[in-house]
């Protein structure tokens, strides 16, 4: 089909993430109603006296119970039919003189497979109203009808101006389907649409990537690799849009994880993450690094006094990672955290410190990750979390420690007696740097597109689903229970960690 008019389409469909289903045996594999009440409002909004089209393929419109009201319905076949009132028939290779008879103020396609994958491949599409629908139990609802796949950076056919993300809601859930969604729009940008108004927050960490190369001085470090460094950055992510796992390159959520439950157990031994096949604390707690700090006296793996002997035990004597420390030894900062949390939540005392300055050298590698503060606001019910970097290993742990921060975050909304749902997150830097043996990944890094944030969802460790029950305590959290919705992702890019 070719177009000959200034007729323009828009296309609106809700499928699952990741297999892109959209039906099963001929009706909608899910009854979400806010999302039905959203295609009712965008296809019949018009100005008065105008309708808009909706076109649709044959078996689409015989799963309908009625014509859809205050639209021209428009339903492609590939046999002669005779319109009526309420319904217009069509062949698609009659379509644009059909949809020029009738006149109408927008046209949008809304299905089935057969007719989005012709539009998608044939006509100028002007916007794409999509829902994206998923499960977090990991379980895809059945589909036997799919939307054409596609890769949200590479929308657009052969028309001249590419669709790209306009809109982008917060994530929602459908407690009568059990499933999560969120509402994405894509224009083309050709002026008569304004601007673009959605800015991906990724783009704050590659802005502060290419600051740090243009703009960045070159220093010594520890390590004698040397780096080119900026002193002092912030990024903001608001935590009801997305999560902050990176996208430009795919990250090791599980080791995320696993990390901040072994710092919250208050262990120090990374004996227990090689165990889970995580070896991110290898280099820096070999026999010859251990050696090399002075630490002659500790096992191999041991971490010394840093994150999980300090999340815990604060202000006690460090022995070793071997030492079984009983509960109230040295100042439990996570009891206080969540204690605060429950009785005093306005405290402006809500703060991880895991920087002791007299120990160290007790550290095999004292903490970059320094400092905790959260936030509570309690009108909007949200909890806030700023984090602070005193050194930041940009490529390889800037993300991370990030991720490590939301997580922290959403556990602690997880909670009993905490009535709070993640709010934002800050990360503060100090010495924001790029180690020179990584600037050929920093540069692939930088020449890709970010996808839209995922979002983590703490399920019920019992049936799938988004959990109701909330845990007792930090250590009640199993991966298992952490669920990504929605990540997509580069390749990851390997970098060797300075050691």
């Amino acid at each position: 089909m070719t177009t000959t008019t200034d007729l323009k389409y828009d296309i609106i469909v809700a499928h699952q993430y990741p297999d892109f289903g959209i039906g099963h045996e001929g009706k909608l594999p899910w009854s979400i109603k806010p999302d039905m009440r959203r295609f009712r409002e965008i296809t019949t909004t018009a100005p008065p006296g105008r309708k808009n089209a909706v076109v649709m393929g044959r078996k689409t419109y015989e799963s309908l119970p009625k014509p859809l009201p205050d639209r021209y319905n428009v339903v492609l076949t590939r046999d002669s039919r005779e319109s009526d009132s309420k319904v217009t028939y069509s062949t698609w290779q009659s379509l644009e003189q059909t949809l020029a008879r009738l006149d109408p103020h927008r046209v949008f396609i809304i299905g089935g497979a057969e007719i989005y994958r012709l539009a998608m491949e044939q006509l100028p599409i002007q916007r794409m109203y999509i829902t994206e629908v998923f499960n977090a139990g990991g379980v895809a609802v059945p589909c036997d009808i799919h939307f054409p796949k596609y890769d949200p950076l590479t929308l657009g056919n052969s028309q001249k101006d590419p669709l790209m993300v306009d809109q982008v809601s917060d994530f929602h859930y459908d407690q009568t389907s059990g499933l999560h969604y969120r509402y994405v729009t894509y224009s083309t940008f050709t002026g008569q649409l304004g601007p673009m108004r959605y800015i991906n927050p990724e783009q704050q960490y590659l802005g502060i990537m290419t600051d740090i190369l243009t703009k960045g001085i070159e220093r010594g470090d520890r390590t004698g690799t040397g780096t080119i460094s900026l002193f002092s950055t912030t990024q903001r992510y608001n935590l009801q849009h997305g999560f902050p796992l990176s996208t430009t390159k795919r990250m090791f959520f599980r080791a995320i994880f696993e990390e901040l439950a072994l710092y919250i157990s208050g262990k120090t031994d990374n004996h227990i993450l090689q165990e889970k096949n995580i070896h991110i604390w290898d280099g820096n707690t070999s026999r010859e690094f251990l050696d090399k700090r002075g630490l002659t006296h500790y096992p191999e793996g041991d971490m010394g006094e840093t994150y999980g002997f300090n999340f815990r035990h604060y202000g006690g004597e460090y022995v070793n990672c071997i030492k079984d420390y009983p509960e109230e030894y040295g100042y439990d900062q996570i009891a206080n955290l969540v204690h605060l949390l429950r009785t005093d939540p306005t405290s402006r005392r809500l703060i991880i410190n895991l920087w002791n300055p007299a120990t160290q050298h007790k550290a095999a590698l004292p903490a970059c990750l320094m400092m905790y503060q959260f936030y509570v606001n309690p009108h909007a019910k949200t909890l806030s979390c700023q984090i602070y970097l005193r050194s930041s290993d940009y490529f390889l742990a800037n993300s991370w420690n990030a991720c490590t921060g939301a997580l922290l975050t959403h556990m602690l909304c997880n909670l009993e007696g905490i009535d709070l749902v993640p709010g934002e997150l800050i990360v503060q830097t100090g010495d924001t740097h790029l180690y020179k043996t990584h600037l050929s990944q920093v540069n692939e890094n930088l020449s890709r597109q970010p996808y839209l944030p995922c979002q983590l969802v703490i399920s019920n460790p019992n049936n799938g689903s988004e959990s109701s029950e909330k845990r007792k305590s930090l250590s009640d959290f199993k991966f298992e229970d952490m669920k990504l919705i929605g990540y997509r992702a580069h390749p990851n890019i390997p970098a060797p960690m300075a050691v």
